[in-house]
């Protein structure tokens, strides 16, 4: 250990002297200066003599290579100085044997020579410790203001009071209160009136109300933490923290935490290394970056538009994008929500978007959900593991390994299903082949490309038509089958086939009503069955009705055009088989009941027909006509009554020429 700023005593150098009386700064004579020591006189001009009691002490001790040149020295201690005020004297021998003196502080602390102001110490050529209570240290060094300490070469305490300043050309400059703390070569506070301010590290700079800490480091605001080599905030970072190597800091109320990290703007958020936010934004991740009102969290996270979120490495959000996952990406689009590793939306024009797992994809104002879900067409709501969904859009489809078949306006609910345009399809494995198709249950299906089939019920199969109830089936486009296993498979249109089991038995166009009903033939109606037979049948207003219509008219099909013969109506009882007995034809009509009450009346057998005859219990009205209203007589047997003929009222029928009476066969006149 070297000491610096010692100079030779005046006259003590060697060169000429002979012994101490001869040299020009020393007593004249050893005359009555016997047992005296030898000192610095008050001028510091000059040494003299000195009685025992003006010395309580001086020590000699020995340091072993204090200046590091290999060589031991001596010192000596004077602890009683001449000097008002001034601390012991250390006194010692350069290498070249001059005397050299100092003082040793009053606490027993540094060495120093005193400043010119009370209180105050410097030590070191050119130091000078000017403020009260100040020490300089360094060759120099200036502590120019009250109560402050500088150490360093070139150091500088600025006028401000109470600094704490060391380091070669370290200072605080400028400041009204002081109370700064600059530690590092070159380091420096700057300017502001409150000071306040710690500045740590080489070529560290700040101003008023600053911590600075760093090689480099810079703080140009007020109130901010700068901490990392050549890490800095500007003019305009008030209120910032940067902690990081080479981070930096544009703006106010910023937080930056990184190696290189960065923020522009106010209030922005920036951690980890190379992370980067602008105003309002949250970066936090390796290389994240966030823009204007955005957040991005995650290693290389980016959100690079207003008000956008990323969370997620290497995750990409645009303009007012919510993006949530690793490798996930809005991709240009806005206004997208995209949750999922990989999940993306199709284009930069794929606005309003919602995807929602691993690898889910969608096109604009569409919702996909479920991982590799995937929908390219707009307006789609996809729900479910591995739905893939056409370029046609306005799809819904919920249940995984479903397929749209590039269908629009679909609408799909059950694992594994297919669909075709404008379908509805509900359950496990159900599929539509057409557009305008319906298939509830699972299973269900409709098979028909022509579409706007119905297929509803566990397996219930239909082809176009209607196929309602587990496992009913409908061949034809325009065919219906409802009930559980009923069964319409004729080839021709129009067969309706209602009830459990019920079959056509694939003939054409029938009509099959009642539980296991069969039909034998094509274009028959068949109501009814063995397990489900019917005994009645009651047609118009219920079976009852307080005020029923006054009639039920049972008609076939009428003609169209001119002269177009109309169907017959054909009434046919069972046919027997074998010796059977013949079926009859029973009409039956009610009595009129004999009190008036609400009890319905009896029905009583009017006529019966039958192989044998014709029975009528009742008499039988005839059709009544005048000689002059006769109709005409072409078809042969009928029968009429004639109210005038001559002679008077009787029976007639026609021969197919005339009316004859029945009573002497004369034509009527």
């Amino acid at each position: 250990m070297g000491w610096s700023g010692w100079a030779p005593a005046q006259g003590a150098g060697g060169g000429g002297a002979s012994d101490f009386l001869t040299l020009s700064d020393t007593p004249a004579s050893y005359v009555g200066q016997g047992l005296l020591h030898v000192r610095v006189n008050l001028a510091e001009t000059g040494l003299e003599f000195i009685g025992a009691g003006d010395v309580s002490t001086t020590s000699i001790f020995e340091l072993i290579d204090t200046d590091d040149d290999s060589t031991t020295e001596v010192w000596a201690v004077e602890h009683n100085s001449p000097t008002a005020g001034v601390g012991p004297r250390l006194l010692t021998m350069s290498e070249s044997g001059e005397l050299l003196v100092g003082v040793v502080g009053v606490g027993g602390g540094t060495l120093s020579v005193p400043g010119s102001a009370v209180g105050s110490e410097q030590f070191g050529a050119g130091a000078a410790a000017t403020g009260a209570g100040s020490i300089a240290l360094g060759t120099n060094s200036v502590a120019d203001a009250a109560d402050c300490v500088v150490v360093g070469d070139s150091a500088d305490s600025g006028g401000s009071p109470r600094n704490t300043i060391v380091g070669d050309g370290a200072s605080a400059t400028g400041s009204v209160i002081g109370r700064n703390v600059v530690v590092g070569d070159g380091a420096i506070v700057v300017g502001g009136t409150e000071g306040k301010s710690v500045c740590i590290g080489s070529g560290a700079s700040a101003v008023e109300r600053n911590v600075v800490i760093g090689l480099g480091a810079v703080g140009l605001s007020t109130q901010v933490i700068v901490i990392g080599k050549q890490a800095s905030t500007d003019a305009l970072s008030s209120n910032s923290v940067v902690i990081g190597a080479v981070a930096v800091n544009s703006g106010g109320s910023n937080v930056v935490l990184g190696v290189g990290t960065t923020t522009t703007g106010g209030n922005a958020v920036s951690v980890g290394a190379g992370a980067t936010a602008t105003t309002s934004g949250t970066a936090l991740g390796v290389n994240s970056t966030a823009a204007q009102q955005a957040t991005a969290l995650g290693g290389g996270a980016s959100a690079t538009q207003l008000g956008s979120v990323a969370v997620g490495l290497s995750s990409t959000a645009d303009l007012d994008c919510v993006v949530i996952g690793h490798l996930s990406t809005s991709n240009g689009a806005s206004d997208c929500t995209i949750i999922g590793d990989g999940a993306s939306v199709v284009s930069g024009a794929s606005n309003n978007a919602v995807c929602v797992g691993s690898g889910a994809s969608g096109e604009s104002n569409s919702v996909q959900i479920g991982s590799q879900t995937t929908g390219t067409g707009s307006g789609s709501t996809f729900v479910g593991f591995n739905i893939t969904g056409g370029t046609s859009g306005n799809a819904v489809i919920i249940g995984a390994n479903s397929t749209s078949n590039n269908a629009a306006n679909l609408v799909a609910v059950g694992e594994g299903i297919s669909g075709a345009d404008s379908c509805v399809l509900i359950g496990r494995a159900t599929s539509t082949a057409g557009a305008g198709t319906t298939a509830l249950g699972n299973g269900a299906n409709d098979t028909a490309v022509s579409g706007f089939g119905v297929a509803v019920g566990y397996l219930a199969q239909s082809a176009g038509g209607v196929a309602l109830g587990a496992q009913a089936t409908s061949a034809g486009s325009l065919s219906t089958a409802l009930g559980r296993q009923a069964s319409c498979t004729g080839a021709g249109n129009g067969g309706v086939v209602i009830g459990a089991n019920a079959s056509d038995a694939g003939f054409n166009t029938c009509i099959v009503l009642g539980s296991s009903a069969t039909a034998t033939k094509s274009n028959q109606m068949v109501v009814g069955s063995n397990g489900g037979f019917v005994t009645e049948v009651v047609i118009g207003e219920g079976a009852a009705s307080a005020s029923p219509s006054s009639q039920l008219l049972f008609t076939t099909t009428n003609g169209s055009g001119v002269s177009i013969h109309a169907t017959d109506l054909v009434l046919q009882s069972g046919l027997s088989t074998g010796t059977g007995a013949a079926t009859d034809i029973v009409f039956k009509t009610p009595d009129v009941g004999l009190v008036s009450d609400a009890t319905l009346q009896t029905a009583v057998t009017r006529l019966t027909l039958n192989e044998a005859a014709s029975a009528f219990t009742n008499p039988v009205e005839l059709a009544t006509f005048t000689v002059a209203t006769l109709p005409s007589a072409s078809t042969a047997a009928r029968i009429i009554y004639v109210s005038d003929e001559t002679g008077g009222a009787v029976p007639a029928f026609s021969d197919g020429t005339d009316w004859r009476r029945m009573t002497d066969r004369a034509i009527v006149a």
